[in-house]
């Protein structure tokens, strides 16, 4: 099959991208109508640095060639195993690491069969890899997300990886596992790292059968066999640690703040043992330059869900220059503690879910307008909710690291000084903390594919670390074809 080049998606059918404005989470284009159009992803790298230097294109897209299932056009480089379930990394910048399924249910598995998973965009999918058991790959811009899904009580529980890597490939494997079931309650997960030498070692990953089921009334949690399939555990691997703080939230007891998380975007109120819930988000490298006229902007969110109804609050910048990466650690580092615009935009109680578009037009100006603005700096912000405790009115919105794209997004216009007109459209991806919570999906084909292991995300910019569990899609599609670099 002739080589392949993943489209750009451009704006506008006339568009033309001004490749000397490129950044690694922005694109800008000249439109037809004289401005300058700035997509910007949040957590989601839109270009790498190759190995001459110049940016390129991310392309996620599994790619087959010779027998060899790999995608290359990223900050990093992923192929998976020929035989068994498992995969390589390599860092551009340094590490490297190969995750290696080795046991399923207690018993050992075979890392030299060969399976016929199936590939369908950035997913690799192994399914019935065991009965009731898939396992399933993504292959995302900054990180390899995997899934075990467990479809049944019948299906298996435990999983032993073999985890390889040099001296800075150790970094990029978490340890850490999470894991819900179809009614969104935590799983009870154990994990254990036996160490082979300073080169190797295996990790364990087993879920008990139990829930973490929360009593409404009272808050408190407690375990229960009772479980809705299927279940998924989610291991993730990326090396990018400031990505993982783009988005979150701070929650706040009677007033005072308590503590932050930074995996799913909350606004809202729970019962008066959980406190109130205010969102942060943080959009990096937005090519606007200082003082520059703001036609629009406007913020885009999806809903993906509610507590026993949907809470609301009051949007706020962050009045620095540049929102550092540190607003999770301490009080002052939170969103209560922080300076914050005098301008402000309303989050209206949600009806539905779906995607909800919010004017901050007068935030992002006031932030623009400051002397210690940058093109290519953050903006962050807040979202500071209305609700009072025990009101259960929470609002839920689509993470970084969630299945989908919608993810928060910033669309700016902008005229820049001088009288030339420029349009930004910042469209930031939220990315969220690495959890190695897998999923695993059964049935393997039996044609000769490679085999995905212990799912990791790696970046090109800052290592973190790799969760040796892995979800596999399996299912690779025969005919070989190569991808051309992304430009």
């Amino acid at each position: 099959m002739p080589a392949v080049k993943k489209p750009v998606k451009l704006p506008h059918l006339d568009a033309i991208e001004r490749r000397e404005l490129r950044s690694t989470h922005s694109k800008t284009f000249a439109m037809p109508d004289g401005k300058l159009q700035c997509d910007i992803k949040v957590g989601t790298l839109q270009h790498y640095t190759d190995d001459d230097g110049s940016l390129r294109t991310c392309d996620t897209t599994v790619q087959q060639d010779a027998g060899k299932v790999f995608v290359d056009w990223l900050p990093y480089k992923f192929e998976l195993h020929k035989k068994g379930i498992g995969f390589d990394f390599q860092s551009r910048e340094s590490g490297r690491c190969s995750i290696t399924l080795t046991g399923i249910g207690g018993s050992p598995f075979d890392s030299q069969q060969r399976l016929s998973p199936t590939i369908e965009g950035d997913k690799i999918t192994f399914s019935e890899v065991e009965p009731g058991l898939d396992i399933v790959i993504r292959v995302l811009p900054a990180r390899v997300k995997s899934w075990r899904i467990v479809k049944d009580e019948t299906a298996p529980r435990t999983f032993e990886w073999l985890c390889e890597h040099d001296e800075d490939g150790r970094d990029k494997i978490s340890d850490k596992l999470v894991g819900t079931d179809a009614a969104e309650n935590q799983l009870e997960l154990q994990t254990q790292t036996i160490a082979i030498d300073d080169t190797s070692f295996r990790f364990v990953e087993t879920w008990t059968g139990n829930v973490k089921v929360r009593d409404r009334t009272t808050r408190v949690k407690s375990l229960s066999d009772v479980v809705s399939y299927p279940v998924s555990i989610d291991p993730t691997v990326d090396s990018s640690i400031t990505a993982n703080y783009d988005d979150g939230y701070e929650v706040l007891y009677y007033g005072t703040h308590s503590s932050q998380g930074y995996n799913i975007p909350i606004l809202g109120s729970g019962s008066s043992f959980t406190g109130t819930y205010n969102t942060v988000l943080r959009f990096v490298s937005i090519t606007v330059a200082q003082g520059a006229t703001i036609d629009s902007a406007i913020l885009s969110m999806n809903v993906t869900g509610k507590d026993t109804d949907y809470g609301g609050g009051t949007l706020y910048g962050c009045d620095q220059d540049n929102m550092p990466n540190t607003w999770y650690g301490g009080y002052s580092n939170n969103t209560t503690g922080r300076t914050k615009t005098a301008s402000t935009a309303t989050i209206a109680r949600p009806t539905s879910t779906g995607i909800k578009n919010y004017d901050v037009t007068g935030i992002v100006q006031e932030i623009i307008n400051r002397a210690g603005w940058a093109s290519g700096n953050k903006i962050g912000l807040f979202a500071i909710t209305s609700e009072t405790t025990s009101d259960r009115r929470k609002t839920y919105f689509e993470d970084y690291q969630d299945a989908g794209t919608d993810e928060a997004s910033l669309s700016i216009t902008y005229t820049a000084g001088g009288g030339s007109s420029a349009s930004s459209s910042i469209s930031s991806s939220v990315s969220s903390s690495v959890s190695p919570s897998t999923s695993v999906s059964s049935s393997v084909s039996s044609s000769p594919s490679s085999s995905v292991s212990p799912s990791t995300s790696v970046s090109s910019s800052v290592s973190s670390s790799v969760s040796p569990s892995s979800s596999i899609s399996s299912s690779i599609s025969e005919s070989p074809s190569s991808s051309v670099s992304p430009s």
